[in-house]
């Protein structure tokens, strides 16, 4: 499973970054991070084993501080705070924000922006991306890059996409994960209240 994810990831990397010589205008802006700041992404349980492994390679203070911050985000989604935070793997370098572990990024982070979906009730697929950056990808072709669960199930084999968000797979051990249907498609895995 796990090399048919990074088989998965270097595609999309490979696409995107294809579309964006074809397409300089739909880069993100350098030091941006808008949507590490207020849009988090679900990861699969295979994606965040990879970003488990990553974070506990982390320097000893980038990575105490970044499971304090998860577990704090992880028990707080628990108790039903609302999904609106910074991801937690976001840390400042120099001054400015990057992700702490950047080349095991999920598949959400690294085709946002660059990747098309078609919404409930429409024929077409739209670009999905930030307010930021809409107009100038709308006005390009986004680039080949299906959208999260399509790739997920179907190109890396993740046959029942397990759910959360990243601080539930990096502030929580596992024995504090819970399980929780959400449809035929999917299971949603949250942490248990402290």
């Amino acid at each position: 499973m796990t090399a048919a994810l990074l088989r998965l990831y270097a595609e999309v990397d490979r696409e995107t970054g294809a579309f964006l010589a074809r397409f300089p205008p739909a880069a993100c802006d350098a030091g941006c991070a808008d949507c590490c700041r207020s849009h988090p992404p679900l990861v699969a349980r295979e994606e965040a084993m990879l970003v488990r492994e990553a974070v506990a390679a982390l320097p000893e203070p980038v990575l105490t501080a970044v499971r304090a911050r998860a577990r704090e985000l992880a028990l707080g989604l628990a108790r039903g705070a609302e999904a609106d935070f910074a991801c937690p793997l976001l840390v400042e370098q120099d001054r400015v924000p990057r992700c702490a572990v950047y080349a095991a990024r999920p598949y959400a982070c690294r085709s946002f922006g660059h990747t098309a979906r078609v919404p409930d009730g429409r024929a077409s697929p739209e670009p999905f991306t930030c307010q930021r950056l809409l107009p100038r990808v709308a006005r390009a072709r986004p680039p080949p890059v299906p959208f999260r669960s399509r790739a997920l199930r179907e190109l890396a084999g993740v046959a029942v996409v397990e759910d959360s968000y990243m601080p539930v797979w990096v502030g929580l051990e596992p024995s504090e994960w819970e399980r929780v249907d959400s449809g035929p498609a999917a299971r949603v895995v949250v942490g248990r209240p402290a």
